[in-house]
């Protein structure tokens, strides 16, 4: 999957681009952005079309206010709710979709990149090793390059979000502990307040955090190997006597 992303020069207050994705020489998707000079701010502007440039929105639904400009990045804030109904803020081609937590990889697996803001690199194997992981990787070879709103399985951008990414702590923080529950109910829609406990965020189990699921796991690892040697020796001598009695 290849995106190339182009952008005309700025004009009567306004910047627009087009991004188009493709996958080998099919058209899959087209993305429309214009950023534009309002009276409340400087604001980012999306809407999507399907590789036949079938618009996917009817009108910009997707808006993004600019809250802060740095040299070296620009934070905006989502004025929108996602609407499945006008907005495709999610990408549709499942096979792309299975694949973003590879994309994420790339960055989250970076010491140098991740040492600049304190991040652990081991989130991307923290979420391969739980449940939604595990389905992620068994759905990948029932994917396909169609566009679909198909849902296969919670996946970094159903948590975290596309183009509203923010920090983990922040008020608006989709991931944020008082948060959780509303992100949850996007695929769960009966989800109690305590069912957010059921996930160890991406922290592995210790004394320190989750001690009870870290004990559980701990007698695990000894009690399996133990009973599994149990009965590799029971095997082995009862061989022995048969040997022996004959």
């Amino acid at each position: 999957m290849v995106a190339a992303l182009t952008f005309q020069p700025p004009a009567a207050g306004s910047i627009t681009g087009v991004m188009r994705l493709r996958q080998a020489d099919k058209l899959m998707l087209v993305e429309l952005i214009a950023m534009i000079d309002t009276p409340r701010g400087v604001e980012l502007r999306f809407r999507h079309f399907t590789g036949a440039l079938e618009a996917l929105e009817t009108t910009f639904k997707q808006t993004m206010l600019l809250k802060s400009h740095e040299a070296t990045k620009d934070t905006f804030e989502n004025l929108a709710e996602f609407d499945k109904a006008l907005m495709s803020t999610q990408p549709r081609v499942s096979s792309w979709i299975v694949k973003t937590p590879e994309l994420c990889a790339r960055c989250h697996t970076d010491a140098a990149k991740m040492g600049k803001y304190g991040l652990s690199t081991n989130v991307v194997q923290s979420y391969l090793a739980d449940f939604h992981g595990v389905t992620a990787r068994t759905s990948r070879a029932r994917t396909s390059d169609a566009i679909s709103d198909t849902k296969v399985t919670a996946l970094c951008i159903d948590c975290h979000g596309v183009h509203d990414i923010t920090k983990a702590d922040a008020e608006n923080s989709p991931v944020l502990r008082a948060n959780l529950v509303k992100t949850c109910r996007k695929c769960h829609p009966s989800a109690s307040e305590n069912f957010p406990d059921a996930w160890l965020s991406h922290y592995e189990p210790s004394w320190d955090r989750a001690p009870l699921v870290y004990a559980v796991k701990l007698f695990y690892m000894i009690f399996i190997p133990f009973i599994v040697g149990g009965l590799i020796l029971q095997v082995l001598l009862h061989l022995w006597r048969v040997v022996v009695n004959r």
